[in-house]
């Protein structure tokens, strides 16, 4: 990120409502700023992003995928939905309109993905003593 000059603009959840943000390179990894709507611009005070070390491969690679996702940013993309909803939901309560709490998603199981990998291992491992044995008795 730090050789083409681009910095990554997401979407995240955090304390309940959907923010902007950038993800910019630092000095020991990434850092990530939450960002105004365009109603609430404010100017802000940039800093250069310091070199880290990495390898010539890994910067080809970040390079590939970066140059692959640019676009030019444009804020009017990204709209306060948390703002929009409770406007929405005082415009209703003024008409007096019935007003119902939405039914939040279930949770997805957090899987432990370093646990994931060993079992597949342990699986494979099994499987290739198990096709030894039978070459062995075929032999």
């Amino acid at each position: 990120m730090t050789d083409t000059g681009y910095y990554a603009i997401a979407k995240a959840t955090m304390h309940g409502r959907e923010h902007v943000v950038v993800i910019r390179p630092a000095k020991e990894g990434l850092i990530l700023h939450t960002l105004y709507y365009v109603n609430e611009l404010h100017k802000a005070n940039a800093t250069p992003a310091a070199k880290g070390q990495f390898s010539a491969k890994e910067i080809d690679l970040a390079k590939s995928l970066i140059s692959s996702l640019a676009a030019p940013f444009q804020p009017e993309q990204f709209h306060d939905q948390y703002r929009e909803n409770v406007e929405h939901l005082i415009e209703r309560k003024q008409k007096g309109l019935r007003i119902a709490a939405v039914q939040q998603p279930r949770k997805p199981k957090v899987v432990d993905i370093v646990e994931a990998l060993q079992r597949s291992l342990r699986e494979s491992a099994k499987k290739t003593a198990a096709k030894k044995k039978t070459r062995k008795k075929a032999a």
